[in-house]
């Protein structure tokens, strides 16, 4: 059950939350319009190109907390930790459209966890029955919210290895 374990860690999660929520507020003098959920699901790949799919969390981020938030999605080993090589693949390529000098990353880094505890957020809602229409969307609600307590509960070594790798 995800119930319990969610309980259990509301004290991490507000201090995760406290910190992004303020690193956010410090980034937002930089902001561009973005994909806002470059999950490798909403990718399709027609003849080696790519196209973007499902643009309803379109809107303002910044670019940093932006590549961030890209990096955990696209680097994950799906074992709760991250790729190095992937990592690096997308930050050059990063680096070749933007100046990567200067970037705040240790900001950027405690901003890029928003969007995971929005997910949480939404998918306890979904269990609970206060977001869902039926049975199968709540038992949906379920497993999303598990996978995504599994998933913050690595946060903090997947943040550790990426600032390591970026000041490589």
């Amino acid at each position: 059950t995800w119930a319990g374990p969610l309980i259990e860690k509301i004290p991490l999660l507000e201090e995760m939350h406290k910190k992004a929520a303020l690193a956010k507020k410090e980034l937002a003098n930089e902001q561009v319009i973005s994909h806002r959920d470059m999950d490798p699901k909403n990718v399709l790949w027609q003849n080696g190109d790519p196209l973007l799919i499902d643009w309803e969390a379109a809107g303002y981020v910044n670019p940093w907390q932006e590549l961030m938030e890209n990096l955990f999605y696209w680097a994950d080993d799906g074992k709760g930790g991250l790729q190095k090589d992937h990592f690096q693949a997308l930050v050059k390529a990063y680096g070749k459209e933007c100046s990567l000098a200067g970037a705040p990353w240790d900001k950027a880094l405690e901003g890029s966890v928003l969007g995971v505890l929005e997910w949480l957020h939404y998918n306890a809602c979904r269990a609970w029955g206060t977001d869902a229409a039926d049975e199968g969307e709540k038992a949906l609600g379920r497993q999303q919210a598990a996978l995504t307590l599994e998933q913050l509960g690595t946060w903090e070594e997947k943040k550790k290895n990426a600032l390591a790798w970026l000041k490589e």
